[in-house]
């Protein structure tokens, strides 16, 4: 393109473009169970012979890429359900007559909230005991810091608490194991397992994610934690060990005493 038809062509674009918008601005909106909306709004700009220009929004985290919301002839939109914890960039789009366009930016920040549920919950069950594997939610614009295990006896309020710290700097998503002990055998849990962000004085929790365990039958000859691993029957089979030994021993020593006698 010669030097003459670039200015042409920007006087034209200059021309079509008409008045700018003013007053670009972003505002948190409507909060989610974990997210909330952006509302953009700004004052009109035109285009040339009076008529009204199209826009279009984008927004981008950072080292993100950038992303369309959609378009409107309003002086308005909502971005819906964006990620909490996170610096955005908006990007507003005035375009006239599908040929010039002008952009206008700003950034908002969408504040603390509550971090997103867990994305599933795993049990291997003992008697006794039952492991546990908590996979992380995909999207995390906050780590959580630890994640609360609350299990009850079904349908009672026997409950107990555990927590697991997630001591793991990797920000990408993980799975966390643990073990809960001193279970009764045969019994249904509920487990309701809850992210916990705590930011300052301040606690965010996500909603729970509830699975139902069943412990086993405990089997004889089976390792028992509260017996130091050697099982109820290896209990009984020392204490009768002792119990002969004992009469074995007072049996001789009397035996030896009445052979003296003589």
């Amino acid at each position: 393109m010669s030097y003459s038809s670039f200015v042409l062509v920007l006087c034209c674009a200059t021309l079509v473009n008409g008045a700018d918008v003013t007053g670009f601005n972003c505002t948190l909106g409507k909060h989610n169970e974990d997210t909330v909306d952006v509302e953009a709004v700004w004052n009109a700009g035109t285009c040339f012979a009076g008529l009204g220009p199209d826009y279009t929004l984008y927004f981008s985290a950072p080292n993100g890429t950038e992303t369309r919301v959609g378009g409107t002839t309003d002086i308005k939109l909502t971005l819906p359900k964006m990620e909490l914890w996170t610096n955005f960039t908006i990007k507003l789009r005035k375009t006239c007559w599908f040929i010039a366009h002008t952009d206008y930016s700003t950034t908002v920040f969408t504040g603390p909230g509550s971090p997103h549920k867990v994305s599933n919950v795993k049990i291997d069950s003992g008697a006794q005991s039952v492991k546990v594997t908590i996979e992380e939610a995909q999207k995390m614009p906050r780590i959580p810091d630890e994640y609360e295990m609350k299990y009850c006896v079904n349908d009672t309020q026997d409950c107990n608490i555990k927590v697991l710290l997630r001591n793991s700097k990797s920000e990408l998503s993980i799975k966390l194991k643990d073990v809960i002990t001193g279970l009764k055998p045969l019994t249904t849990y509920q487990l309701n397992t809850t992210a916990i962000i705590t930011d300052g004085d301040e606690t965010y929790r996500s909603d729970a994610l509830t699975v139902f365990m069943l412990t086993t039958h405990a089997e004889k000859g089976k390792s028992d934690p509260k017996t130091g691993g050697i099982g109820t029957v290896g209990i009984v089979l020392i204490i009768l060990a002792v119990v002969v030994v004992v009469v074995v021993v007072v049996g001789s020593v009397l035996y030896f005493k009445k052979m003296r006698a003589r």
